[in-house]
């Protein structure tokens, strides 16, 4: 296609824009036109085709419901986000990209999951759907959709006559519409007056299109607005009877004066019947005589899908279905519970009813939730609680966390998670280190406590000084990534008595490790995963020490890249690794302070920190005896622009008065600490590896110019 015809595909689509098409097409329709764009590879075209238009398709991708698609069209949306995401013109967008791309596949997996005959994962609520389809002559693509009604009657005053509302809605409603509305509601109150003793009155009557794809046409909804009449007239009418749905069931025909179902043709059925299978539905209801034209059309979709359950219910009158108790029960209510709604004519015993219930719900909803919403510690124990903050179960620790006051929360989190692994609704407990006997395992809970799953880490590896044993413990649960493949942990394990740290990527529904093995010469303190230069690929940012240069590292790397180990002198290279694709691995700064009162290394407690709108990593350093990491300290941080342009170091007020009074004590030697050539004695020493050596980050003949982070500076890039 060259320049003329891509002009031309403009014109069309300025065009189509101003027509009344649906929300699906036109996002089709801007696909086909971006994926064109996109084949000329040309920034510049891309920028001036498609940035008018980016927002709206941003809108489009995030709102799209699958229901109807083929799974092939929805994975060629997706490949295109995933191309546009790539590119640098719409690097601003990445992150709403990716978010558009994963709510497309999870809002198709549970669709996949039926064609290939599996069960549901998500519990769907009993309703009654049925299916329309978009009325567009000049397009040979139809797209079909499932549908909802939301039924609302009052007394209408003044006057004699029901009133019909339909929403949405512009002018006349459409003649067969019109006259289905009628027919279906004339079934309803003669339904209804047969179990009324109330007088009946004059109705307004609201018919809502949930989903409001578009104006709507035509008389198959009546099975469902039928039925959908009776619901509200029985609740309007306090009647005794009650209507349940049982299950997600789909319906179509129209319904005459008798209640016979019509049939909706051949043709329409055949559409219908491949929207309802590309859906999660197990029911589809039809008219008797659409049954053989319905047939032939799912046994010819099961050519593609063979496993796809989905059973083709055919009625001849709408009492059909009332009579087949599988499909919709009519039963009447426990004369109590259907008593208790006279109450609400006596508005003082309504309000003490109100106050009664209410604190009973609270009461019991308290004493039955078994969910696991928070985790505690005190004596030795972990104590599991819902969100109420009643402990459910306890199990014993080896942590104590008595000695950390404010970061105890803190530190417990890197030991234990919840989450939701199966996505049941119902909470799942992660926990490291529990005891002394699973003191290298991480371990898997239900919610009461049993254990579902298991994992230890035995790895052996050498250097060519010494050869480790295998034996490694689950120290921190550091983050828990979500993936279309379930959630991923990212943990710290490190060697039982010696320096060598694992990253580990384990995927918690199969509790499987995923990718291969990064390993570190010294133990690894913290890690903080995000996309810190916006191309759409994680980063991993993590704190440790270097066992051979005796002192605080902080390296980046992408996750993908997570494999290899890290830069280290001769003694201490772990041997059959090759050194990993860092982006930035540093050597931190070792102050006199640290020299004096333990010389041995630095190091840090915690992750690195994103701080001012994730423009700027914090990285925090002490520099004290390990029996003084949790309490009085000295420390500092060092600050750097994602782009690691520059630089900054920070004392704090305590730290400084701490060595400030060594110096005047002579046990130091100036300058003082909150000095200009104080923090450059320490900047000098920050040393970069470059993916062959380290070398030093502000040289010893440069002048470190001292400044703030420019941050606003970052925010207009």
């Amino acid at each position: 296609m060259d320049i003329l015809e891509l002009e031309k595909y403009r014109t069309k689509i300025i065009e189509i824009k101003n027509q009344d098409y649906s929300s699906r097409r036109l996002l089709f329709i801007l696909n086909e036109y971006l994926s064109t764009i996109l084949s000329f590879n040309n920034a510049q075209m891309l920028t001036a085709y498609f940035d008018e238009y980016i927002d709206q398709y941003l809108q489009l991708l995030a709102e799209l419901d699958p229901i109807g698609l083929m799974p092939k069209e929805m994975d060629n949306l997706i490949a295109t986000a995933e191309k546009l995401k790539s590119t640098y013109v719409f690097k601003n967008y990445r992150t709403e990209l990716n978010s558009c791309a994963e709510k497309l596949r999870s809002k198709i997996s549970d669709i996949k999951l039926k064609l290939e005959g599996g069960a549901q994962k998500l519990i769907i609520k009993s309703e009654i759907l049925f299916p329309v389809l978009e009325k567009t002559p000049q397009s040979n693509t139809e797209y079909g959709f499932l549908e909802r009604l939301s039924i609302y009657l009052r007394k209408n005053i003044g006057s004699e006559q029901d009133n019909f509302i339909v929403v949405p809605s512009v002018g006349k409603i459409d003649v067969q519409l019109k006259n289905q509305i009628r027919l279906s509601w004339n079934y309803a109150m003669d339904f209804i007056k047969k179990s009324s003793r109330n007088k009946i009155q004059s109705h307004e009557v609201v018919i809502q299109f949930d989903k409001r794809y578009g104006i709507y046409e035509g008389e198959s909804l009546g099975i469902a607005l039928t039925i959908g009449f009776i619901q509200e007239l029985i609740k309007f009418y306090n009647l005794r009877e009650l209507v349940r749905i049982k299950g997600n069931i789909v319906t179509t025909g129209g319904i005459n004066s008798n209640g016979k179902v019509n049939p909706v043709s051949k043709e329409i059925i055949q559409k219908k019947v491949k929207t309802v299978f590309y859906s999660t539905a197990d029911i589809f209801v039809i008219a008797d005589e659409d049954k053989v034209f319905a047939d032939a059309a799912f046994n010819e979709l099961k050519e593609l899908y063979p496993l796809r359950k989905l059973e083709i219910i055919p009625v001849t009158k709408i009492s059909d279905i009332f009579n087949r108790r599988d499909l919709v029960e009519l039963k009447k209510q426990s004369l109590l519970f259907w008593s208790s709604k006279k109450i609400i004519q006596n508005k003082a015993a309504l309000f003490l009813l109100i106050l009664l219930v209410t604190a009973l719900t609270v009461l019991i909803f308290i004493s039955t939730d078994s969910n696991p919403s928070i985790v505690d510690s005190y004596n030795h124990e972990y104590h599991i609680k819902n969100k109420y903050g009643k402990i459910l179960w306890s199990i014993s620790t080896i942590e104590d966390y008595t000695l950390l006051d404010n970061n105890k929360n803190k530190m417990i989190k890197r030991h234990t998670r919840i989450i939701d692994v199966d996505n049941d609704g119902t909470n799942e407990v992660l926990i490291a280190r529990a005891s002394k006997e699973h003191i290298y395992k991480l371990l898997l809970y239900d919610d009461r406590g049993n254990v579902l799953n298991e994992f230890n880490f035995n790895y052996e590896v050498q250097t060519s000084y010494e050869k480790f044993t295998n034996r490694y413990s689950i120290y921190f649960i550091e983050e828990i990534i979500f993936t279309k493949n379930g959630p991923i942990a990212l943990l710290i394990a490190n060697h039982e008595s010696y320096y060598p740290s694992f990253i580990l990527r384990l995927n918690l529904s199969t509790f499987q490790l995923e990718g291969k093995p990064f390993v570190h010469s010294g133990h690894l303190t913290g890690i903080t995963v995000n996309d810190i230069d916006n191309d759409g690929r994680l980063e991993l940012l993590c704190n440790a020490v270097s066992n051979g240069y005796r002192g605080a590292v902080f390296f980046v790397i992408e996750l993908d890249k997570l494999y290899g180990t890290s830069p280290a002198i001769e003694d201490y290279k772990i041997l059959d690794f090759p050194i990993a694709e860092f982006e930035h691995y540093f050597l931190l700064p070792k102050s006199d302070y640290c020299e004096l009162v333990y010389p041995k290394y630095n190091t840090s407690l915690w992750a690195p920190h994103l701080l001012y709108e994730n423009k700027v990593i914090s990285v925090g350093v002490i520099e004290s005896h390990p029996k003084d990491y949790y309490g009085n300290h000295f420390s500092y941080s060092l600050r750097f622009s994602t782009d690691f342009n520059e630089t900054q170091l920070v004392i704090g007020d305590a730290a400084a008065i701490e060595r400030d009074r060594l110096v005047k004590s002579g046990r130091l030697q100036y300058p003082l600490t909150d000095t200009k050539e104080f923090r450059n004695t320490l900047l000098k020493q920050i040393q970069r590896w470059n993916g062959k050596e380290f070398v030093q980050m502000f040289p010893e003949k440069e002048e470190v110019i001292e400044r703030n982070i420019s941050i606003e500076n970052k925010k207009q890039h």
